[in-house]
């Protein structure tokens, strides 16, 4: 069941106030999600309605048990424009507009398309994309790259979210171990470690084709970024993009060893920023299940881990 949210007569009602022109209840029609809903109190709506300067758009709308997480995307999406490289920005698309309506946030898009369903056209479309996906996270990795060494920004980014890795009784004993291992590596100075833009939910559900009104037609858009990272973590979005499009092991050895090669890190250190990250995201899990988030954190581990292993 979808959360309770915006109704097509609210929203008609707040484009109608915004166009300064009637929009009719019936030209807004919600999109049901064909899958399981796995948390109803952060589950968005979508709809499509009529967009600002003729023919439709796609609104998403927040739901009550988390009112802004839209907006905490729109302004994800502009904090991250002025960082990227023109190139790269592209990918992510504002919204026409976005504000508040009975206190939850919205945001209208230009209409975007899924990859398709057929498993024929979608293993075409991954193939086509797959190396420009990962282009393009590298451009980001690369464009936001950051190296903070002040003792207290190490200490609130890095060794408080491995403490809590470390300390999480839920993961297993080889993610706890990896995170003192990390820990002690700061410490000593042995790892020095960096910083970049982490979308934080880069799989290829978030991946869309471009529509034509979409703004400079790029060939693909990347959405959801309502729990992105200006100070996130290398190699967990990668990780989660490559398990994602299931490439090939050699190619993901590949992709691990260039981003390597740009943090200055070994690749056993990729575990490390990987356990960084969920041990950060163990602190603020929202509306995330924790046992969604044990799961995933140890198939992306164990897929990091097979990729560096000495063989």
């Amino acid at each position: 069941m979808q959360a309770t949210t915006l109704s097509p007569k609210q929203i008609a009602a707040a484009l109608s106030s915004l166009y300064g022109r009637p929009v009719n209840c019936d030209e807004v029609n919600p999109l049901i999600d064909k899958g399981p809903v796995q948390n109803p109190a952060d589950q968005t709506s979508k709809f499509i309605a009529p967009a600002p300067q003729g023919g439709n758009c796609f609104v998403l709308t927040s739901s009550p048990g988390n009112p802004d997480i839209v907006a905490r995307g729109v302004r994800n999406i502009e904090t991250f424009h002025a960082r990227l490289s023109p190139s790269a920005s592209k990918k992510l698309v504002k919204p026409y507009a976005s504000g508040y309506v009975e206190g939850v946030s919205y945001a209208l898009w230009p209409v975007l398309r899924p990859l398709g369903r057929n498993r024929l056209v979608q293993s075409f479309q991954k193939r086509r994309l797959t190396p420009k996906i990962m282009n393009w996270l590298y451009d980001i990795a690369a464009t936001t790259r950051s190296v903070n060494a002040d003792k207290a920004h190490v200490k609130t980014n890095f060794v408080e979210p491995l403490t809590a890795a470390a300390n999480h009784q839920g993961l297993s004993a080889k993610i706890r171990k990896t995170a003192g291992e990390a820990i002690a590596k700061i410490n000593s100075g042995a790892l020095q470690p960096a910083n970049c833009v982490q979308h934080g939910d880069f799989w290829l559900g978030n991946i869309m084709l471009a529509g034509a009104d979409t703004p400079g037609r790029p060939e693909f858009v990347v959405i959801d970024w309502g729990g992105a990272n200006a100070s996130g973590f290398p190699f967990f979005d990668l990780a989660k993009m490559a398990l994602s499009l299931n490439i090939p092991k050699a190619q993901s050895v590949r992709e691990f060893s260039r981003h390597c090669a740009l943090f200055k890190c070994d690749q056993d250190d990729s575990l490390a920023y990987f356990v960084s990250a969920i041990g950060s995201l163990s602190q603020n899990l929202e509306y995330f299940p924790e046992e969604k988030f044990i799961e995933m954190s140890q198939s992306l581990f164990d897929y990091i881990h097979s990729l560096t292993a000495k063989q």
